[in-house]
């Protein structure tokens, strides 16, 4: 911070803080008037893991607490190797019950490389379940959800990709709702290398441009920054 006002914490001035604004940060100076907003940033988290902080795990969090209060024999996640895909697999852990995630063959390396240990599967090679099974729709892929449901027959979905669906099962969507405890927390859990963030690659402010055909062309490795400095 560069300076202070008069209902801020003198300390934070020239201190590392993330500063999130519902109507986006992307801009040199950020004039932050609700302290719900700022957080202080620990030495020993990046300013990119902070950047990756602003988006993915949060939903990641929704995602979880919604898994929780729906149980099931089975848990299957579309888009796991995305970045909230990642990030909710560590949350739930490689031994929670019934958890499949599905990756894409040309993906499945980069997943055991970034969660080894964690079970991976293709659709291709999913088989017939039996019992309730959660599908945790990260991918927004209505054609590979009607695979899925083809599947597993006592299916309900949760996306947070899409608001609404035809498929003919049980459908809810999921968002976040921001608290700032729980940006507390992720900084803490982050800070204590609880928790891995996955980041890609970073580009310079003149690649701006090539970092956004970057993140359309190419399947998600991670979260794609931009370096102001």
């Amino acid at each position: 911070m560069i300076e202070v006002g008069h209902n801020r914490d003198q300390k934070l001035l020239h201190q590392r803080v993330l500063v999130m604004h519902p109507k986006g940060s992307y801009q040199e100076f950020i004039l932050n008037t609700n302290s719900d907003w700022l957080f202080p940033l620990p030495i020993n988290v990046s300013n990119a893991e902070a950047a990756t902080l602003t988006a993915g795990p949060g939903v990641a969090l929704a995602l979880t607490e919604f898994i929780k209060q729906n149980p099931s024999d089975h848990l299957v996640i579309t888009g796991a190797n995305s970045v909230i895909g990642l990030i909710l697999c560590q949350l739930l852990g490689s031994t929670y019950p019934g958890l499949t995630p599905i990756v894409s063959p040309d993906s499945q390396a980069y997943f055991n490389q970034s969660l080894p240990g964690y079970p991976v599967y293709s659709i291709e090679h999913l088989q017939l379940f039996h019992g309730r099974t959660l599908i945790i729709d990260i991918a927004g892929s209505e054609p590979l959800l009607q695979q899925l449901i083809a599947a597993v027959p006592r299916a309900s979905i949760a996306s947070i990709a899409l608001q609404t669906s035809n498929l003919n099962v049980p459908f809810t969507f999921v968002h976040e709702d921001f608290n700032h405890q729980i940006y507390c927390h992720l900084i803490k859990t982050v800070a204590s290398h609880k928790l891995w963030l996955p980041i890609g690659r970073i580009f310079s402010f003149a690649e701006t441009k090539k970092a956004q055909h970057y993140a359309k062309d190419h399947h998600s490795r991670g979260r794609v920054l931009v370096n102001l400095n």
